[in-house]
Order: structure tokens, then sequence, then C-alpha cells
């Protein structure tokens, strides 16, 4: 088991990269026939699409915004003394929920438990190339974040996603899904897909993007898909590891 390293976390954060995966945000109670003038969001961390649900606190993040048609608002700016945290429809079209957390540190018990964790999420040409170092405990130290995004249409008008300058993003199109890393796209790079159908069955794919940070839709008639993408970084020779959590939840 990794052990969180000592220091002020929300409570979301206290799930290790290595014990619970993909992290994201869901909609509640979305109904275009009712039309409800304001959105609630939940965070989730867990495995395959299943996971613990935790409330959405944007000023818990480093980043949150809420963007809309005419507006994009700074969540994470607001009061603490603020206790409406609705976040308004903003009349038909797009809207989109984005956070981006502050890194978070813990330490993988073994050598053995950072090298399975680095296969899992696609990393073992890079464990291959730099072996991790243990400290003197014989633990492997890693720093994580999260950028999430939650994809929500409502009413009638039908409006394309786009980048919001997030360092790491998705980014859907009428066509697939982009995924950008820092200034540029994010090539040849694992990525895992979850869909989840109307009568909540998960499939699941492991996808490779292409030269273009591309990747096209799963296929089926599905209720709500998740995409999550791991970047795992080295410095100084594998003595310190640093992972980026990138996805993006929507209704095909």
């Amino acid at each position: 088991m990794s052990k969180p390293w000592p220091g002020l976390v929300i409570c979301f954060s206290i799930a290790s990269s290595a014990e619970a995966h993909e992290f994201w945000l869901e909609p509640t109670g979305i109904d275009n026939q009712t039309q409800e003038r304001s959105l609630n969001a939940q965070v989730f961390i867990g495995e395959n699409f299943k996971g613990k649900v935790y409330p959405f606190e944007p000023r818990a993040y480093a980043a949150a915004y809420w963007i809309g048609p005419k507006k994009a608002e700074a969540l994470h700016r607001l009061q603490l003394s603020d206790r409406d945290l609705a976040l308004d429809f903003q009349g038909d079209g797009l809207h989109t929920l984005a956070v981006a957390s502050y890194g978070t540190g813990l330490v993988h018990d073994t050598v053995d438990d950072f090298l399975a964790f680095a296969r899992e999420v696609g990393a073992e040409s890079l464990v291959a190339k730099d072996r991790p170092i243990p400290d003197e405990n014989g633990g492997v130290p890693e720093t994580y974040r999260r950028f999430s995004k939650l994809l929500v249409q409502y009413g009638h008008a039908d409006a394309a996603d786009m980048r919001h300058g997030f360092e790491y993003e998705w980014v859907k199109s009428p066509f697939g899904l982009q995924l950008f890393a820092t200034d540029h796209v994010a090539k040849h790079h694992p990525v895992d897909l979850f869909c989840r159908s109307f009568d909540a069955k998960v499939t699941y794919e492991r996808h490779v993007t292409d030269a273009e940070g591309q990747l096209p839709f799963v296929s089926g008639e599905f209720d709500r898909c998740l995409v999550n993408a791991v970047f795992l970084r080295s410095s100084r020779s594998g003595r310190e590891w640093s992972s980026t959590w990138v996805s993006l939840t929507w209704d095909p």
C-alpha cells in the first residue's frame, strides 16, 4: 500500500495513484426535458468507471472553471463564505467543468509496487530506461496531479468542444478525441477508454493515440464515456517521479 506524505490534503487526495487510478467528474440530475437551470457535479475516484463519490468543492483545486456559451467562471476563486456553488447554465450550448489539482505526494512501498503501477499505466519503456531508485526506507516517492474535464450539452444548440488552455487537456471533436500535453499533441500515447451502457455495463478498451494525438470513438450505444491518460516522468535518474492524470467525461 502507498503512504500519503504528511500535510494538508483534501479528502479525495487520500486515494493514491497506486490504489485508485481514474479521477473524473460526473453530473447529477441532468434532464433536458425538465430544463434545470443549474448543474450539480460529483467527483469520482476509482477503477473501471466505478468508484467512490466525493462532493465537488472547487476551492480545493489549483484551478476550477465553469465555462459556458457566454463566459468562463473561475470557481476556485470563490470566497469560503460563499455557500452557493450552483453551476448555472448560460443558455443553450456546451458547458464545460474543468479542474486542475494541486500536486500531491505519496510513497510506493517498494520498487516492485512502483513497477506494477508503471506497467498498468503503459509506461514500461520509461521504467526500463530509468530504473526507479528507492529511498532509505525502500519506497519510491511520487508526486501526482489531476486534470479533468466534464462536458455537458444543455438545450438543443450543438456546440463543439475546444481547448481551454490547461497544461494537459482532452478535446472532443465530431470525429473523436485529441490529447494535448503542454504545448504539443500527445502522439503515440497509451490511453484507457471506458464507456457505460444504460444498463450500467462498462466497456473498456486500451488505445494509443496517433501521430496527431487523436483517438477515434468506441462504437456502440452508451450512456456516458470516460477517457483517461497518464503521463509518468522521472528526474534525478529515477530518484524522483511524477505522474499527471488527464481525463474527460461526456455523454455520447
